[in-house]
């Protein structure tokens, strides 16, 4: 009962009404002793002074009766922080330029976090994620030009047959092609093949409709789909109606049947390993039947996702799938020494970026200690006019670690207030970053500011401060009082050992900004380097049109190719286009069909011992 009338102190209203109550009682108790004097003889004013003298120091009392309502240490902590405001609140031009300081560097920590957070930290939102692995193949031959590849859909096939490690696995391909979505006006969608056991695999629940059949895994009922919650808003409004409603995919007619929650982030581009292209914002999925693969070698093509059962380990998997790989490699006379790479799902996503994340946020650690540094050499500065307020503060009974916790509680305000900038301006960063869509970082659509990105923020914030603040505080609370005092001058000069902290600061402020401009250097001279490497090519004044021709319409290549010379005539006679031409692969741009090739009258001698091949091309027409 007690605690907790204390803890009701911490209400404004009755903190106020107890106040009031006190000061009312200790009015009562002076005029009853004053009236007791009075009655005894005694004058009205000397009775006042009498019993003023008998209570003693109102401001005592009042301090005891507080100490015993609820916590001195809070009481305490509570006065020093009303007088650190007013001191800050006298030097202006120091709190703003620490503040900003303080700002900028917190919020360059609390951004660059905020990313590594949603990258590597948070765990991948479906159900029970650590369970979910990423499985490639491994060609023995082609070791040396693709380390791993993706899955062939055949062996694929296989696993789901044989395997007993697995509750599930799932297959998923990029479509080539581009789906238009037909309404007002045609859209360029972003289309995946996925297996119908995706989304029930990933625990993942259409928001409205309903996730895949196995039924529709099938050849013949699979002409429908699935779409997500940006797509649903921006070309259907939303329409709670749209489920179970035909809509035209590249002239096709599919039954849409699910809306994926908003919360659901799609594989894009190459998430899922190398050579697994996927869409920069796969919007529609469709059920993936009898893949393109038509035989057991070759064709590896498909991104493979397999949640494993309870007490199976990551290792245990990967034995059972290698011994299948060897039965297939063996039954089908492939001889391509068939194995398998199994990895975690969120580190094969978050290998690629996890190096250079890392050494960014240790690059913006940098900064802030620099900006702490700064801080404290700047408070090492201010104390010097401040020695006298300290020394008179010791004279009247102040300890050491009274003034130190002043000093300290000091910096820490001005930690919070530099982290509250801080976290505004890393949330405006992250929302102007994840607004461009050109950078292409794994999950970059999931980063912003949650929870642990603000505590991760405030402990920045009173760490900044804590260290801003304790060589300031060592430093005050070692000047000799009574020396100060008899200077008589409210300005006392700086001391030899002061001087030296101070260019020490400097000097560690000063390192640090040369390893950060070095790293800088050695970074922009590496990308001024990698721009001004010769093309082969001029790319001035060329500009790309991406077209793909629906099937339907365009069924074997001569109509393709007559489609593109009709194309050129039309184009060349354009004013101002000097030339046109057309490609099914763009300089650049990845990689394309890749064949082995041997010239004629090569010698046995000449051809690599694995591929019986003399060298790898890619090609395109």
């Amino acid at each position: 009962m007690v605690i907790w009338n204390k803890l009701l102190l911490f209400l404004p209203w009755r903190r106020r009404a107890r106040e009031r109550s006190l000061a009312e009682e200790l009015q009562t108790h002076l005029e009853l002793a004053a009236s007791d004097s009075v009655q005894q003889g005694a004058g009205q004013e000397e009775a006042y002074l009498s019993a003023r003298r008998d209570l003693g120091s109102m401001s005592r009392t009042q301090e005891d009766v507080r100490a015993v309502w609820g916590w001195p240490v809070w009481e305490q902590f509570q006065r020093d922080c009303l007088y650190s405001m007013r001191s800050l609140r006298r030097a202006p031009l120091f709190t703003f330029v620490a503040i900003l300081s303080l700002g900028l560097g917190i919020g360059s920590a609390t951004a660059i976090f905020s990313l590594l957070n949603a990258v590597l930290l948070k765990a991948l939102p479906y159900q029970r994620p650590e369970r979910l692995i990423s499985i490639r193949e491994v060609v023995t031959p082609l070791s040396n030009t693709y380390p791993s590849l993706p899955v062939n859909y055949q062996h694929f096939l296989y696993w789901r047959e044989h395997t007993r490690s697995f509750e599930s696995l799932a297959a998923i391909q990029g479509w080539a092609g581009v789906a238009y979505v037909g309404g007002a006006e045609l859209a360029k969608v972003d289309t995946a093949f996925v297996s119908a056991n995706l989304f029930s695999m990933l625990g993942v629940q259409p928001q409205i409709g309903r996730s895949f059949l196995p039924e529709e895994g099938l050849p013949g009922h699979d002409q429908v789909a699935i779409i997500t919650d940006s797509l649903w808003e921006q070309r259907f409004g939303r329409n709670p109606n749209l489920i179970g409603k035909t809509i035209t995919l590249s002239y096709r007619p599919y039954t849409l049947i699910g809306v994926l929650p908003p919360t659901f982030h799609p594989f894009k581009d190459s998430e899922l390993g190398p050579l697994t292209s996927l869409g920069k914002n796969t919007e529609i999925f469709r059920p993936l039947t009898q893949g393109d693969s038509k035989g057991w070698g070759g064709d590896y093509d498909y991104a493979v996702i397999g949640r494993l059962k309870s007490g199976v380990s990551l290792l245990q998997a990967m034995a059972e799938l290698n011994v299948l790989e060897h039965q297939i490699d063996t039954e089908h006379a492939l001889k391509e020494g068939l194995h398998v790479i199994c990895a975690r799902l969120q580190d094969v996503i978050s290998t690629p970026v996890r190096t250079p994340l890392y050494i960014l946020m240790a690059a913006v650690g940098l900064l802030l200690l620099i900006v702490c540094a700064n801080l404290a050499n700047l408070a090492l500065a201010r104390s010097t006019a401040r020695v006298r307020e300290f020394s008179i503060r010791a004279a009247l009974g102040a300890g050491r670690a009274r003034l130190i916790t002043h000093v300290l509680i000091e910096t820490l305000l001005l930690g919070i207030a530099g982290g509250a900038l801080g976290l505004a301006l890393a949330a405006a960063a992250v929302h102007a970053f994840t607004a461009q869509t050109v950078i292409q970082i794994p999950r970059f659509d999931e980063v912003h500011v949650d929870g642990r990105v603000f505590l991760f923020s405030l402990f920045v914030s009173l760490a900044s401060g804590l260290l801003s603040g304790l060589l300031p505080a060592l430093r005050l609370t070692r000047v000799d009082a009574q020396e100060s005092l008899r200077a008589g001058s409210h300005v006392v000069a700086g001391t030899r050992q002061s001087m030296r902290v101070r260019e020490m600061l400097i000097g560690t402020e000063v390192a640090i900004s040369v390893v950060l401009l070095f790293g800088a250097g050695l970074l922009t001279t590496s990308l001024v380097r990698v721009l001004s490497v010769d093309k082969g090519f001029s790319a001035e004044q060329a500009v790309a049109l991406d077209i793909a021709l629906p099937t339907v319409h365009y069924k074997d290549s001569q109509d393709d190719i007559r489609f593109w010379e009709r194309s050129l005539e039309a184009l060349r006679p354009i004013p101002g286009v000097k030339s046109a031409a057309y490609t099914s692969k763009l300089p650049l741009t990845g990689e394309s069909m890749v064949n082995g090739i041997t010239p004629e009258g090569a010698s046995q001698e000449m051809l690599d011992p694995a591929t019986q091949k003399l060298i790898e091309i890619m090609y395109g027409t």
